[in-house]
């Protein structure tokens, strides 16, 4: 596959789609970003510098025509949409065919969907079905179009700012399961250059799920650094078992409840329970030059929340 240089991005003002724009411009990218409104987009992004490196294109997500015009020419197109998006990814893809476009990256970004606990959940049901849908149109395009995935673990922004590991206002936290689990996050600055990385090395990244990590953490480090953060403060410490919010997530799930009420059961348990995943056994950071934080970044990191 020649040189990637020309991408369209969709989803460029959410919480990924924003890095991945900065990291993309600043590798030498031709970026096309893809929205609903283009004047809501355009004032979003007005800080955004090298302006002049990218467009912005009006699309009707509900139409695959629409999106194969705006992405036509394009060498590969990254989807930053919103995991409710589903459908709305969907067509992008059939347009990517339609277009002659040989690279997608889809909004994949997270956990490790390879653990088999984790795919058993229906919690999960619909990542499953985007992969699954996206892996079989690239069968089906018989070489015409090629994927590259990227599994990061917790994004790292998200869950200090959702306090879901510690609470760094308030001094407190709560320790699931032991808090002793090793997790692989990954910040979104990183997951964006990541994507950039990845699309400037085409053939290595064909058809691959590539795993990144910005830090392996687990609760109770976390913890010991927030102590050296607030030396004179105390801290409100609980210890709690996920299993029976998991117990009852599972319960209200099978009773048809979806969102809030039943994702943070099947979150945690996924998260903290040895067994279900957690540090990566392998990475490509190498590969694409990411480096990992030290403990001093990581600390600097937590400071940014107190």
């Amino acid at each position: 596959m020649s040189a990637i240089k020309k991408v369209a991005l969709a989803g460029a003002t959410g919480m990924l789609g924003q890095p991945i724009l900065h990291h993309l411009l600043a590798q030498g990218f031709t970026v096309t970003i893809l929205t609903r409104d283009s004047s809501k987009t355009a004032n979003t992004l007005s800080q955004q510098p090298n302006a002049a490196a990218y467009s912005i294109a009006q699309v009707d997500y509900s139409s695959s025509e629409s999106l194969e015009a705006a992405i036509k020419g394009h060498d590969a197109v990254v989807s930053a949409l919103a995991r409710p998006a589903q459908k709305d990814e969907e067509r992008l893809i059939d347009a990517s065919i339609a277009a002659g476009v040989p690279r997608f990256i889809p909004s994949a970004f997270g956990g490790d969907m390879t653990v088999p606990w984790v795919r058993e959940q229906p919690f999960w049901a619909d990542k499953l079905q985007q992969e699954a849908y996206l892996l079989s149109k690239v069968e089906a395009s018989g070489g015409e179009l090629s994927f590259t995935m990227l599994t990061n673990g917790p994004i790292f922004d998200f869950v200090m700012q959702a306090k879901l590991f510690l609470n760094l206002p308030e001094r407190k936290i709560t320790l699931w399961d032991g808090g002793d689990k090793r997790l692989s996050v990954t910040t979104k600055d990183t997951i964006g250059r990541a994507v950039a990385e990845a699309l400037k090395l085409p053939a290595e990244t064909r058809n691959k799920n590539l795993f990144i990590e910005g830090a392996v953490v687990c609760q109770r480090q976390l913890l010991e650094l927030a102590h050296e953060l607030t030396p004179d403060e105390d801290w409100t410490v609980t210890e709690m078992q996920s299993l029976p919010l998991f117990k009852a997530a599972q319960e209200k799930w099978s009773q048809g409840v979806r969102g809030p009420a039943v994702g943070p059961g099947f979150l945690l348990r996924g998260l903290f329970t040895e067994g279900f995943g957690g540090a990566f056994d392998r990475t490509d950071n190498d590969l694409l030059h990411i480096d990992r934080m030290s403990e001093k970044e990581v600390k600097d990191f937590l400071f940014a929340y107190l």
